[in-house]
């Protein structure tokens, strides 16, 4: 631990550290039940990890101040790690303090959001920088065991200034996109402004591929189609409901960012061959990639 931060001084201050940037705080209801937290950038946009975040027709947002409002995903990242949700309907101001450039061995404060938005707090140590100098190009490894820290929350200093978004490494060891990069990956325009994806229209979720399928496949994991858009392009590719995707042109579904990686603003309107699983029979169909509809 720094010699500039003591214990006592978080013992102090953590409370009012809490309190303080609780109305940044975002919960992000997914399909499956489960709940994401966000950080609140603007009225409008909340920013979230991208490895977390499912590819999903829409989602719920929770916010602070009590609003549940829909949002749709404006824009994913997964070299960087970070997705852009566009909320329909605003929310409060987001009052946002950047922080100075934290030093290896700072202590910092990472916040993670109930289902109701509640916040909850745990402490980390900077265990390295890696990047470039310039405060947009630096990331961040965090001293935290996978799973440890709220990815998609957001990273604060002792002083309450906020450090950057927790997501997840390469490796799963927690690491924080810092807010200049988040800024970049933002931009200054309103929501609708930011550059659309590539969409297939289809809700997805991991899922383990079953024996004797699995050797067929050639893989564990795929993902499971757990609801399509009426008219999407892959209900009109003849994707039903229960199919278990395992490759788009050839790049198999088993990683978190693995077909989001295959959805950037260049494959709108390219067909893709898509592998999966019904009924323990492998089928290929073809799709079109269409733009992410608009919020």
């Amino acid at each position: 631990m720094p010699q500039s931060v003591e214990p006592a001084q978080w013992s102090q201050s953590i409370a009012a550290q809490v309190v303080r940037a609780a109305p940044l705080l975002a919960a992000i209801r997914l399909a499956s039940g489960a709940c994401l937290t966000g950080l609140l950038w603007r009225p409008d946009l909340v920013v979230t990890a991208d490895s977390s975040l499912p590819a999903q027709e829409a989602y719920a947002v929770v916010l602070a101040d009590g609003q549940t409002l829909a949002a749709r995903a404006l824009r994913r990242d997964p070299a960087q790690g970070v997705a852009a949700l566009g909320l329909v309907g605003t929310g409060p101001a987001a009052m946002i303090e950047p922080a100075a450039r934290p030093a290896v061995g700072a202590v910092l404060l990472a916040l993670a959001a109930g289902p109701d938005a509640t916040p909850t707090g745990r402490l980390t140590v900077v265990r390295s920088l890696q990047g470039q100098g310039g405060s947009s190009l630096l990331r961040i490894t965090l001293d935290a065991a996978p799973g440890y820290l709220p990815e998609g929350g957001p990273v604060f200093d002792d002083k309450g200034a906020l450090v950057g978004l927790c997501v997840g490494g390469p490796d799963q060891t927690p690491c924080v996109v810092l807010h200049g990069a988040i800024a970049s990956f933002v931009g200054d325009g309103p929501a609708g402004a930011l550059m659309r994806r590539g969409w297939i229209g289809a809700a997805l979720q991991p899922v383990s591929v079953a024996d004797p399928l699995r050797r067929i496949a050639g893989q564990a994991t795929g993902r499971l189609v757990i609801g399509l858009t009426p008219n999407g392009p892959a209900a009109k590719a003849g994707i039903l409901r229960g199919d278990i995707l395992l490759s788009v042109d050839g790049q198999g579904m088993n990683g978190p960012g693995s077909l989001r990686s295959l959805l950037g603003p260049e494959r709108i309107g390219r067909g893709v061959d898509v592998r999966l699983a019904r009924h323990g029979q492998i089928r290929i169909r073809r799709l079109i990639v269409a733009a992410q509809p608009a919020s």
